[in-house]
């Protein structure tokens, strides 16, 4: 019977018939469980067939003639041939976990006022973030200071047009004659023989410069030498620091390149750590692979990406700063070491030239000028000249030309310089509202903008949220006048101002409904542009709000042909709930075995086709793999089988006032049933099984 285990009544004849039901020794039993075998063993068939091979040589032996002595009546238990799948299953370990989280970062300075509580789901369209803008005095300094810098430009572009063109005054005149006076007189001076006064001074420099060279003949004092000492100790401080950098750098990198070689995708294969640090080419190519996963929609893995090539820059700055610390200690011990070994020779070289020249200064000031003087000096009279003269004749207009040119461009700037500021002025607070989508907020938006799936993404949130400006909004990545009529009514929902614009930070795109796993930030302080804010573990994703929870097991790479990636599995909770699934994704690179003898094994994510109750995230659950299936076969319980005394086994089937039996060949034992083949046999049949 396909449904239970109920009894029928059927008459017993003597005979064989009624001693194989009453010497049930010969029937073959197998033990059950609520999900099924788990690789039975062949040593359980072979087991059986002793026992019901002993049983049917006992029968033979001391029942076989017995059979018309006796005519007794007993109640046999039947149960009918069913089509049914036998199955044998493989159990995987595991653990429930969302899918990988993300990072929400401010897009702008500020005060943090308001961020979503650890633990809260949060929606479409809930408010996530406040940031107030108002400055802080050390913005307004800056501010302050750009305006007075660009201010101070016009100022001197000013002034140098009124150079140019106001026609020269009096004293301008009279200072360009001083200043012809003045190279006339420096080169009478020249043309001059020195006086004793300056004899004197040639003669008290080449002292000095003897004086200088003596002393470092005599050696170092005991200070500079101490000096030095700090020097060395300062350098290999500073070189300890620089390796304990390399050290944490290089975590971070390794880090870093592990979650990006978990990738499902890897544009470039990096991810032995000899490959640290990367080279010019393989960061580059990475710089270009965060491009196409940004324009495939893949944010997740763009970021991951972002981190590895950030990771390995601090990792290369590192050993760089080490060898930079290096090549200081060496500079200071070899200074220390010269100290203590005396001025070294180049340094009484230099001092020695520096006598030399004094002398030569000396001999030149008694020798007189030389021609080179005397033509420097009649060249300076004669721009001196020069600059009288073209005082007297006017501006040039190419001059005045470039002087007005000079004078609008630095009030640009001025005005610009005071845009800016007026903007950051404007105080006011930044809501951050969560929105679904992959594609990720990088830019203001408003009519003309440039279409893009982030305007998609915006509209498709709008008309969900029921902002669709009178059924106008479509849903086209434009940005339009319905679509900024759909973001005024939504900006007034909120109780702000109705701009119909959308700022950078305004808006943040996640897969689904999300998990606020952690607060990064702190109520009250004064947040900067990319500094954490929330920790966000989507908990459903794409259209239909498909469910990101996942199983992370662990399969025998000796087990890999039972599965492929959309194979159907179960997963046992610990309550013994099963849950229909399917694999999501399967590793490529083989982990664990060794020296220990455990057997390698590749990681298996797998994803509920529908929602597990949140609170058996992070319990370990077993996945059920189907090892082996045997589909729509005839099966009876085991129990219903006898073994002949000549090799293979038979069924009881009633007939009329007693029983017959059938020979069948058996297939696949599963859930306490046997797969059975042979003549005549068909579903519905009764079959004699044990009371």
């Amino acid at each position: 019977m396909a449904t239970g285990d109920e009894e029928l009544s059927v008459g017993i004849s003597t005979g064989s018939s009624g001693a194989a039901v009453t010497d049930r020794a010969a029937e073959i039993a197998a033990p059950t469980s609520e999900h099924g075998p788990r690789r039975r063993g062949w040593w359980l068939l072979v087991i059986g067939a002793i026992v019901v091979a002993g049983a049917a040589v006992w029968y033979l032996l001391v029942v076989g003639d017995q059979r018309d002595v006796e005519s007794e009546q007993v109640q046999l238990a039947t149960t009918s041939i069913q089509i049914r799948d036998l199955a044998e299953f493989e159990e995987l370990e595991g653990s429930l976990e969302f899918a990988e989280g993300l990072t929400f970062n401010a897009s702008v300075a500020g005060s943090l006022t308001f961020l979503a509580d650890d633990g809260l789901i949060v929606e479409r369209g809930d408010i996530i973030a406040v940031i107030s803008d108002e400055l802080t005095a050390l913005q307004m300094a800056q501010i302050n200071q750009s305006i007075q810098s660009a201010e101070s430009q016009v100022a001197s572009a000013r002034n140098n047009v009124a150079s140019i063109t106001d026609q020269p005054s009096e004293a301008e005149i009279v200072n360009a004659e001083v200043a012809v006076q003045a190279a006339l007189k420096a080169l009478d001076d020249l043309l001059e023989p020195p006086s004793e006064v300056e004899l004197a001074e040639a003669a008290l420099a080449v002292e000095s410069a003897r004086d200088a060279a003596n002393d470092a003949r005599d050696g170092v004092e005991p200070e500079d030498l101490l000096a030095l000492e700090q020097q060395v100790d300062q350098a290999s401080a500073s070189l300890a620091s620089a390796r304990n950098g390399v050290d944490t750098a290089l975590v971070s990198a390794l880090t870093a390149q592990s979650a990006y070689c978990a990738l499902p995708t890897i544009p470039v294969s990096v991810c032995d750590e000899d490959d640290l640090p990367l080279s010019t080419g393989e960061t580059d190519d990475l710089v270009e692979a965060v491009s196409d996963f940004l324009a495939a929609g893949d944010s997740p893995s763009a970021q991951t990406t972002q981190s590895f090539i950030t990771a390995n820059v601090g990792y290369d700055n590192a050993l760089n700063s080490v060898e930079t610390a290096e090549l200081n200690v060496e500079v200071a011990e070899n200074n220390l070491s010269e100290a203590e070994a005396g001025v070294p020779q180049e340094e009484l070289d230099r001092l020695q030239i520096n006598l030399t020249r004094a002398a030569e200064a000396y001999d030149d000031l008694v020798a007189g000028p030389n021609d080179t003087e005397i033509a420097q000096a009649e060249s300076n009279l004669l721009n001196a000249r020069d600059r009288l003269a073209d005082l007297i004749a006017g501006a040039d207009p190419a001059a005045v030309n470039a002087a007005y040119s000079s004078l609008e461009s630095a009030q640009a700037g001025l005005e610009v310089q005071r845009l800016n500021a007026a903007e950051q002025l404007a105080t006011g607070s930044t809501y951050t509202v969560l929105m679904y989508g992959t594609a990720p907020a990088w830019r203001d938006l408003s009519v003309g903008s440039s279409m893009g799936p982030d305007i998609t993404q915006l509209e498709s949130n709008l008309a969900a949220l029921g902002f669709d400006a009178g059924g106008s909004l479509s849903v086209d990545g434009i940005y339009d006048e319905a679509t900024a009529t759909a973001v005024s009514t939504w900006q007034e929902s909120l109780g702000l101002e109705a701009t119909g614009e959308v700022s950078l930070g305004s808006v943040v795109f996640v897969e689904g409904p999300s998990l606020v796993d952690d607060q990064l930030g702190v109520l009250g302080s004064t947040v900067n542009p990319s500094s954490p804010l929330l920790s966000l573990t989507p908990t459903r994703t794409g259209e239909e709000l498909v469910t990101t929870q996942r199983v992370v097991a662990q399969l025998p790479l000796s087990d890999r042909s039972l599965l492929d990636i959309g194979t159907e599995v179960t997963i046992d909770l610990p309550d013994g709930t099963d849950v229909p699934a399917t694999v999501l994704d399967i590793g490529n690179v083989p982990l664990g075995g060794g020296a220990d003898g455990s057997e390698a094994y590749v990681e298996v994510e797998i994803q509920p086709f529908e929602p597990i109750d949140e609170v058996w995230i992070g319990a370990d659950v077993d996945v059920e793999v189907t090892a082996e299936l045997a589909a729509d076969v005839l099966s009876v319980p085991v129990s219903a089988l006898l073994a002949l005394v000549e090799g293979g086994y038979a069924i009881e089937i009633p007939e009329g006032d007693g029983t017959r039996l059938v020979g069948v060949e058996t297939g696949m034992f599963a859930d306490g049933f046997v797969e059975i083949s042979g003549a005549g046999l068909q579903a519905g049949m009764e079959v004699v099984v044990p009371r």
